[in-house]
């Protein structure tokens, strides 16, 4: 098409520009719309098709086609289109509704090509008699979903004539959207739309840093009453949107809301087909308190604004948001409502009813249909499944409808506050998740819990506490606490008394404790170098009668407190009197602050003490040999644990210093030379711990517990990194003894890392403000009842009655503590923690956590540590502000506190709205904290207020002749005269077309050939200036690397003529007759035994061998070879010698055409297995093999072909963990290597195609195949195999740090042909890992226990040695390997990254239909590792560990 033929053609609306260039950006993304409809009466199939071609002439958008000339879209309207219609008979199949579900997946799964069309589908299926099934799936660009019901309702007999025009029409609308005040209306929205609102439904799942395209359908039914019949559509419409934004607001606990409503487009002529609905977004403020009639009426105001009218897609092209590439712009779920409650159409005998779709067509995170029925409401959820569960779309579709059914009834919950509304109708499932596991109380006292170990006589004698060179065994603890007791009781305290524990860090603090506790007494711990006002308020408050001192603190007390000093009583044996002492005495009472800023004493029981340690020695197994750490405040009620855990367990209390709780070298001293095997602190300590220089040589750690701060997952990480200890992250307040939830933590991803579930005979709720049940998800106040709640808060009975409330799910007379702090509950039934409910502040009219914004901050690299607290709270200057630690040693990098503030907040601005940026930024070398080791906020506002030191954004000119260049083109472009070389392209005035344009300029000026999709990445001058010179660096290399590419995708094609139109269909699940590839081989021999013992059917065997005898006789030695015991079962296996590289393989045409005629399945396994060729000298056999064994799949008959891939295809792709269990990997050839991999892509490609075109294929991509799981055969040639036995004479092994995904060979062939025979299984992928991956050190390990002696060397001197080797040499074969290969894994491989594993994940469809098999993979294991070598040396391919020693130390002794 010429430049001038170009002009004359239809330009594209805003919207088929977005959807072209998204067709053009992601190949793979659906673009696509779907309706159901269904028929009942007499149907002529014949008249249904003439009504199909005289619409296709009436309608242009039925004949349009999309091209690009001269760098612009447009649209050609050809004079015919070729709209067919697929009418299938399903009246006499036994599910005719299971079978119509598959037809119309697989048609709207088919991709349509805009360049020649048609992009309109229609599937008739008659279901019975008279009741029919219309299935229509049409290409956006040319359809919505009022045009489907035009189309349906033409062809059921309906004329529509539109009195206008598509291209009249578009044009209209081009007029109207580039009006000047239309602009200044999309500016306004803009504004608008970009202030914080809650957008998206929070998933449980982190969100991947680019958005993907998998996707699902979940339809709910809810019934109504008769009476909301009498709603007429734009009142259902108003009332289900205001009923989603209340669902919005409660999920992310906000006042304002905003989605997108797909409404009719303004203008559009009746009868019409083409892209002219329209997406309008609707925002919502709702004042604080407002109820559910004030948000019904701003939805109907939103929704009928002239400024919401601005077409969607002109808007994003007027004012786009800031570029995130996680998100769709603007909304994240859309709302579209469709009134089913009388037939679309009712002529010719029959009527026509639109139905909900369980085929997806959406694009955000949730697009949501609501479909009015005669007494029923659906709602039909599209939802992105790398966001969300079924579960979880069930869950929020039932809180809908609760909102929902008052809205359309009117009854009295229509008016409640939406901050009030009931989100659950029945409570008992989410109370139930709130309960921890019961075990009965026991009648023990902490007393009694010391008591058995220091009576024990195997415990009396160890070491109860250390301290410096302090020692006090368990019988010297229990004598001197024995002494003071008795003191004290002579001086007058009995039970029920408090005594004031006033003593610093050292064993006798302990004992003091002790000796109050066997007094009947309940101690109060005081710090006795805090100020003397805060002492004296303490010791009065509490009512303590005595204290316990010492004469060197000087400890000021109030008058009438008698004071015993420690150094007054003797420490001898004496025995105090015995006290009857009862598990509801109290124990302690332990100090918190207040919001009156005066401290309230909060009263403890034994039995709340006693059932927090008898569930951690029931989760831990703390015992004898352990040391526990003792870094917490006497005063702070971690120290309760840390005393009586220890000591019950009789273990060691490790009790460090004051000096050393300030000098964290000074207490990893103390961890390392103790031997400490448990620690517990805040996050911020445990933090500072683990990246110390010296925290390796503490190897005697196990576990670490967190709590009463927030733990982040990259501390997780790291401390896995250093020690080998579990992790644990605890929750609970004072008022809740201790602890009142854990979590154990296994792989970790995301943001944040939640506080658990309850501990044993623990309650713990996630409430509404009237104490109601929320959904998961759904942030409320976390409340704990059950054995932990404390008596309450001593001397404070109003204070006690507003915070101990009666529990209403609890037995008669239990009390429910509410905790002032925000968290929601995760699917799994974890509790994550949001913040404290009183620390929400309101930032330009959004509530704001801290702790979000604080987790973000964690995750940059230049943070090690991090707080963020409002400023000018509640009032219209109220702002954010954030101070940061450096990591250590960041200091002598060059880099100032100025430029850190700067990369700190671009990075947050990659990561979180606008909103949660702090407008203030201050760089602290350390975090002020508390006593306890909190964090202090207020000192930190202080500070804030005091420094006045804002970042301000410095201007960056160009610093290099490219960055000159591409800023010059930049300018160019946006029409400006000069740019920041960090602004970013989009927030600068450009958009996704102008970038095409831009990239153009780009390719031209500097002679590269860079993807579009890289400019996205970092679309600032300096960022593409990077991008230019890094391909410019890397020269013939990067061109080489883009052909090579090229060639990989365009080899990954299939002739056209290959396809299944027509053809009679073969058995499939019935196989008569099986065609097998690659059957000599080691995965091939397994998959002929399974198809011997699973099939009744002939094997025809495709072998390369000089004759049929030859072929039979390679047969059975791998049967022999690999211990097959099915020699037996070959006079049911035929022969036929062929070559995969030959064209038909290399077999007269006789014999193919009988294969073609006779075979009902091809398992396709063959493929030229070599890692050192390149791919041309592969591409015959693998690629050409491939492409053969789908032409052959399609001749004559239409045969099933399973193919056998690998795991290599993600791979080589660098798709990230989780694995995508669909075809995502195949977009594109970029990373993809050359040689056997490279190979392995394009044949997948070329069978992906196939599936896209309707051949019933099978994808499987098995992990590593090593051993099987009776007899341990595996194949020799293995290339890990091959370099053990090599590297083993060396005694040494290259450290190759790689998560080790190995699969058995009989769970392999076992689950290939049982899914094969599957009806459900033609069009899948099926991933085939290890449930139970390890790394290859452990894999190593156990080789050693097996008796192999080697060195794990670092790669590179392993390498060396490899390449010092000559002919003959194990090794040399695969010296090309080891030269070229990475010593650095790819993630998806990183063992520092297993915990972004998500087996489960990754294997659905396999899981889904191997179940009910007794078909498992079992978990990697010693036991397999060894009975792989077992074969490996039985059949000589390895020598004995005793032989390999020998040999180890005969080549050390003569090198």
């Amino acid at each position: 098409m010429t430049q001038a033929q170009a002009d004359l053609a239809d330009p594209l609306s805003a919207e088929q520009r977005r959807w072209w260039l998204l067709n053009r950006m992601a190949p793979g993304y659906p673009g696509t719309v779907a309706a159901r409809y269904r028929l009942t009466g007499s149907v002529d199939v014949t008249a249904v098709q003439r009504r199909l071609t005289s619409l296709s002439a009436e309608q242009e958008a039925l004949r349009s086609v999309f091209v690009e000339v001269a760098s612009r879209p447009v649209r050609l309207v050809l004079p015919v289109a070729d709209l067919s219609l697929r009418s299938v008979d399903l009246s006499g199949v036994p599910d005719p509704e299971a079978e119509a579900a598959e037809l119309t997946a697989g048609s709207a799964a088919e991709p349509f090509d805009v360049r020649y069309g048609p992009l309109l589908r229609v599937t008739l299926l008659r279901m019975g008699a008279a009741e029919w099934t219309l299935f229509l799936v049409a290409h956006r660009l040319v359809a919505d979903a009022a045009s489907l019901d035009t189309v349906a309702a033409c062809l059921a007999g309906t004329a529509r004539t539109p009195q206008q025009t598509l291209s009249q029409t578009l044009q209209a609308h081009r007029e109207s959207s580039s009006a000047a005040a239309r602009e200044a209306e999309a500016a306004g929205l803009g504004d608008l739309l970009a202030r914080p609102a809650a957008r998206e439904i929070p998933g449980p799942r982190p969100r991947p840093e680019v958005k993907r395209h998998e996707r699902s359908v979940e339809i709910l039914e809810m019934p109504y009453a008769p009476s909301a019949d009498r709603l007429d559509a734009q009142e259902c419409r108003d009332r289900t949107v205001a009923a989603w934004l209340a669902v919005l607001m409660r999920y992310q606990a906000a006042d304002a809301a905003q989605c997108g409503v797909h409404v009719e487009g303004a203008g559009r002529p009746a009868g019409l087909v083409g892209p002219l609905d329209d997406i309008r977004p609707v925002r919502v403020d709702l004042p604080d308190g407002g109820d559910m009639g004030e948000l019904l009426a701003l939805a109907r105001r939103a929704l009928d604004s002239a400024r919401s009218a601005v077409p969607f897609a002109r808007l994003l092209e007027l004012r786009p948001p800031a570029r995130d590439v996680s998100r769709t712009p603007y909304v994240q779920t859309t709302l579209r409502v469709a009134d089913a409650r009388t037939p679309l159409a009712s002529e010719s005998g029959c009527a026509l009813v639109t139905r909900p779709t369980e085929v997806s067509s959406g694009e955000h995170d949730i697009d949501l249909t609501v479909w009015f029925q005669p007494g029923l409401v659906s709602l039909q959820f599209d939802y992105d499944t790398n966001l969300y569960t079924a579960d979880d779309v069930w869950s929020v579709g039932s809180s809908l409808m609760a909102v929902l059914e008052p809205l359309l009834l009117g009854d009295a919950r229509a008016t409640a506050a939406v901050a009030e509304l009931p989100l659950l109708a029945g409570p008992d499932a989410m109370v139930s998740c709130g309960r921890g596991d019961p075990h009965p109380l026991p009648d023990d006292t902490l007393v009694d819990l010391v008591a058995a170990r220091a009576e024990d006589p195997d415990c009396a004698g160890r070491i109860a506490v250390r301290r410096g060179a302090q020692r006090l065994s368990y019988r010297d603890l229990w004598r001197r606490a024995g002494a003071i007791a008795a003191a004290l009781q002579e001086r007058g305290v009995a039970r029920g008394d408090r005594v004031a524990v006033c003593l610093g860090r050292d064993p006798d603090a302990v004992a003091a404790q002790l000796a109050v506790l066997r007094c009947g007494a309940a101690f109060v711990p005081v710090d006795p170098h805090h100020p003397a006002d805060r002492v004296h308020y303490l010791v009065t408050d509490s009512g303590a009668g005595s204290a316990l001192v010492r004469e060197t603190d000087a400890v000021p007390l109030p008058a009438g407190v008698t004071r015993l000093r420690l150094e007054e009583i003797e420490d001898q044996d004496r025995t105090p009197a015995a006290v009857p002492l009862s598990p509801h005495d109290a124990a302690y009472v332990i100090y918190t602050s207040g919001s009156t800023g005066h401290p309230k004493g909060v009263l403890v029981q034994h039995r709340s003490a006693v059932n927090n340690i008898c569930w951690r020695r029931r989760t831990w197994d703390v015992g004898e040999e352990d040391r526990v750490l003792h870094n917490h405040p006497l005063s702070f009620d971690p120290s309760v644990w840390a005393v009586y855990w220890t000591l019950s367990a009789g273990a060691s209390i490790v009790l460090a210093t004051e000096d050393e709780l300030d000098d964290p070298a000074a207490l990893l001293r103390l961890i390392r030379d103790e031997g400490v095997t448990v620690i517990g602190g805040v996050p911020s300590l445990l933090g500072l711990l683990v990246e110390h220089p010296a925290a390796g040589e503490a190897t005697k750690v196990r576990l670490l517990l967190s709590g009463a701060e927030p733990l982040e997952p990259a501390l997780v990480r790291r401390a896995r990194e250093v020690w080998p200890a579990q992790v644990a992250n605890l929750y609970g307040p004072t008022e809740a003894t201790i602890d009142a939830t854990a979590h154990v933590t296994g792989p970790v991803s995301g943001d944040t890392v939640p506080i658990g579930s309850p501990i044993d005979n623990v309650h713990v709720h996630v409430l509404d403000v009237h104490l109601r049940p929320l959904p998961d998800m759904v942030p409320g106040e976390i409340m704990i009842g059950g054995a932990g709640v404390a008596v309450g808060y001593l001397g404070r009975p109003a204070v006690t009655a507003a915070r101990f409330l009666p529990d209403p799910y609890g037995d008669p007379g239990a009390r429910l503590y509410r905790t002032g702090d925000l968290g929601r509950r995760l699917p799994d039934g974890q509790i994550e923690f949001l913040g404290r409910v009183d620390d929400q502040v309101k930032i330009r009219g959004h509530r704001v956590e801290p702790h979000e914004i604080e987790a973000a901050l964690a995750g940059c690299p230049q943070v090690a540590a991090a707080a963020v607290v409002p400023l000018d709270a509640g009032t219209q200057d109220a702002g954010l502000a954030a101070a940061i630690v450096r990591p250590a040693g960041a200091a002598d990098d060059g880099v100032s506190d100025r430029q850190t503030a700067a990369q700190v907040r671009e990075a947050l601005r990659e990561r979180l709205p606008a909103y949660l940026v702090p407008d203030t930024l201050l760089v602290v070398e350390e975090l002020p904290r508390t006593h306890t080791g909190k964090i202090d906020r207020r000192r930190l506002t202080t500070r804030f207020r005091e420094s006045a030191r804002h970042d301000v954004p410095v201007r960056t000119t160009a610093r290099t002749p490219v960055e000159e260049a591409v800023a010059e083109d930049f300018c160019r472009v946006l029409g400006t005269e000069d740019i920041d070389v960090h602004a970013d392209f989009f927030t600068s005035g450009g958009t996704s077309l102008m970038l095409a344009r831009l990239a153009t300029l780009l390719q031209t000026r500097h002679a590269v050939d860079i993807p579009l999709h890289e400019f996205f990445r970092v679309p600032t001058v300096a960022g593409v200036a990077e991008i230019i010179e890094t391909y410019g660096r890397g020269g013939l290399a990067a061109v080489l690397g883009r052909q090579h590419a090229a060639t990989l995708e365009k080899d990954g094609s299939l002739d056209p003529s290959v396809r299944p139109d027509g053809l009679p269909h073969a058995d499939w699940q019935h196989p008569g007759r099986i065609l097998l590839t690659g059957a000599t081989g080691y995965l091939g021999l397994h998959l002929l035994e399974e198809l011997l013992r699973r099939t009744d059917a002939e094997i025809v065997c495709l072998c390369r061998a000089d004759d049929e005898e030859h072929a039979r006789e390679r047969l059975r030695q791998g049967f022999a070879e690999y211990e097959i015991d099915a020699a037996h079962l070959l006079h049911r296996v035929r022969c036929v010698v062929g070559d995969l590289a030959q064209d038909r393989f290399g077999l007269d045409r006789a014999v193919w055409e009988e294969l073609a005629a006779t075979a009902d399945v091809i398992y396709h396994n063959g493929a030229l297995v070599n890692f050192v060729y390149p791919y041309s000298a592969l591409k015959a056999p693998n690629v050409g093999g491939t492409q053969q064994v789908l032409e052959l799949a399609c001749t004559t008959r239409l045969k099933a072909v399973h193919y056998v891939s690998t795991i290599d295809t993600l791979l080589a792709t660098h798709t990230p963990r989780p694995f995508p269990e669909d075809g995502t990997p195949l977009r594109s050839a970029v990373h993809v290597p050359a040689g056997y991999t490279g190979s392995k892509w394009v044949a997948e490609k070329v069978v992906d195609v196939a599936r896209q075109r309707g051949i019933p294929v099978t994808i499987f991509r098995p992990g590593l195949i090593l051993g099987h799981t009776r007899t341990g055969a595996t194949q020799p040639t293995d290339y890990l195999l091959v370099a053990f036995r090599g590297y083993l004479p060396m005694a040494v092994l290259p450290d190759y740090p790689r998560i080790f995904d190995t699969v058995p060979v009989d769970y392999v062939a076992s689950s290939i042909v049982h899914i094969s025979l599957d009806s459900r299984a033609p069009g899948g992928f099926y991933h085939l890992f290890n449930p139970a991956p390890v790394t290859l050190r452990t894999f190593c390990d156990w080789l050693r226990e097996y008796g192999y002696r080697f060195d794990i060397v670092p790669f590179e001197e392993g390498r060396r040695r490899a390449l010092e080797t000559g002919p003959g040499h194990p090794l040399y074969p695969i010296l090309p390997l080891i030269r070229d290969a990475e010593a650095e894994p790819h993630r998806a491989l990183d063992p520092q990254h297993m915990d972004e594993l998500e087996p489960a994940r990754e294997c659905a469809n396999t899981l889904r239909l191997l179940e009910g098999s007794g078909i498992e993979c079992p978990p990697a294991s010693r036991a397999d590792a060894f009975g792989v070598m077992d074969y490996l040396v039985r059949t000589g391919f390895l020598p004995r560990p005793d032989d390999a020693s020998a040999s180890a130390d005969t080549v050390l002794e003569t090198s």
